[in-house]
C-alpha cells in the first residue's frame, strides 16, 4: 500500500468527483471552513493499493497543550468522514488503512459515512460509538408532498395561510441572519445543546456559496422566521444547521422551509436530502420522519493514547464552561 500524505487541492477535488458516496464534508472547501473557524490543518490522504484501487480520507490535524499533543479528525464537528473510493474496498484494505492511521495518529477520531460501504474497522483498544441519520429520498418525477404525513402537510398549509414565504438567501449578511435566529434558538434549547458553534464558523461555511452551500430562509411579513443551511456534493444534499424565531413558531415556518428546501434540491437533481443526526431527541426525529425520512445507521471510531485521554478528560469540563451561553451571546 502506497500512502500520499497531503494531496494537492485540485487532485483532491478531481479524485473525490469519481467516488460514489462522497459528501460535501469530504471536500477541501468544508475542511477549509472548519479550520478557518477552529484552527488546525487540512489534509487529504490517499491510499493506493496494488490492485489499482485507491481510497481518499479527508482529515484535520490539531495541536493541543502548546504543541505537546496532536489530534487527527476525519469528520471534525460531527459530520461524515472516513474513506471514499471509486470501487469497493476489501476488508484487508480497510484494515490496512486503520493500521496505518493508528501509527501516524495516536489520537484519532473518525466519523463514518452512511452513504458508502467503506467502514474502517476499529482496532484493539479503539472505541466505537453508534449514530443514526434521517434521509429524505428525492425521487425524480415524484412530487415531494406525496411523502409527507397528514400532520406535516397540515403544518405546511398553516404556514402558507399565515403568509410565510421562503427563499434561498444570497446576501452578504447571510451568516448574521442565520446567527441571530441561532442565538434565539439556543435560549429555547437550553440543556439540550451539546455544542455551540460561533459566528465565524457559519461565516466560513456560507462563504463557500452556491452551488455547494445555501442558506434557506423563511419570512413572515419580511421578518426572518426560520433558517436552514444545506451543503451539497454529488447526488446528495445535507442539512447542516437550522433555527427559528420562537415568537413565530406558531406559524410553523420550519415545516414550510424544510418542504421548500427539499423541493429546491430536488429540482437541482439531488437524489436525497440528508437531515442529520437527531442526537437522541425524539421530537426532532419525529419532525424529520413526518417528511417521510428514513433512518440510516453509521459509526464513529476513536482511539486515544494515554496522554490524550488524560488531557481531554481534564480539558472537557473547562471547554464546556468556556462555551457557556453567556459567552456565546457576547461573541
Amino acid at each position: 500500500m502506497e500512502v500520499h500524505w497531503g494531496l494537492a487541492r485540485e487532485d483532491w477535488l478531481s479524485k473525490l468527483a469519481t467516488c460514489p458516496g462522497a459528501t460535501y464534508f469530504h471536500t477541501p472547501m468544508w475542511l477549509e471552513g472548519v479550520v478557518a473557524a477552529f484552527g488546525g490543518e487540512t489534509l487529504g490522504v490517499e491510499f493506493r493499493f496494488p490492485d489499482g484501487n485507491w481510497a481518499l480520507i479527508p482529515m484535520t490535524l490539531k495541536a493541543f497543550a502548546k504543541g505537546l499533543l496532536s489530534q487527527a479528525y476525519s469528520g471534525e464537528s460531527g459530520v461524515y468522514g472516513g474513506p471514499v473510493s471509486p470501487w469497493p474496498l476489501s476488508p484487508a484494505q480497510l484494515t490496512a488503512i486503520s493500521a496505518f492511521l493508528a501509527t501516524k495518529a495516536p489520537n484519532l477520531q473518525i466519523f463514518g459515512n452512511p452513504f458508502t460501504h467503506a467502514h474502517l474497522p476499529p482496532l484493539a483498544g479503539w472505541e466505537t460509538l453508534e449514530h443514526a441519520t434521517h434521509v429524505l429520498d428525492l425521487v425524480p418525477g415524484s412530487p415531494l408532498r406525496l411523502s409527507l404525513n397528514r400532520g406535516c402537510r397540515a403544518r405546511g398549509n398553516k404556514a402558507r395561510r399565515a403568509g410565510i414565504t421562503t427563499e434561498v438567501y444570497r446576501a452578504p449578511d447571510a451568516a448574521e441572519v442565520f446567527y441571530r435566529l441561532y442565538v434565539d434558538s439556543l435560549r429555547r434549547w437550553g440543556e439540550k445543546v451539546t455544542w455551540i458553534r460561533p459566528l465565524r464558523f457559519y461565516e466560513a461555511v456560507l462563504g463557500a456559496g452556491d452551488p455547494h452551500v445555501s442558506l434557506h430562509l423563511a419570512r413572515h411579513e419580511d421578518r426572518p422566521a426560520a433558517v436552514m443551511i444545506v451543503c451539497a456534493w454529488g447526488d446528495g444534499a445535507h442539512y447542516l444547521a437550522g433555527a427559528a424565531d420562537s415568537a413565530l413558531m406558531e406559524h410553523c415556518p420550519s415545516n414550510l422551509l424544510m418542504e421548500d428546501a427539499a423541493a429546491v434540491w430536488h429540482a437541482r437533481g439531488k437524489r436525497f436530502l440528508d437531515l442529520g443526526s437527531s442526537n437522541g431527541l425524539a421530537g426532532v426525529a419525529q419532525f424529520k420522519e413526518s417528511f417521510g425520512a428514513r433512518t440510516i445507521a453509521y459509526s464513529e471510531i476513536r482511539h486515544q493514547g494515554s496522554l490524550g485521554r488524560l488531557y481531554f478528560s481534564l480539558h472537557r469540563p473547562y471547554r464546556r464552561f468556556a462555551q457557556s451561553m453567556a459567552q456565546v451571546f457576547n461573541l
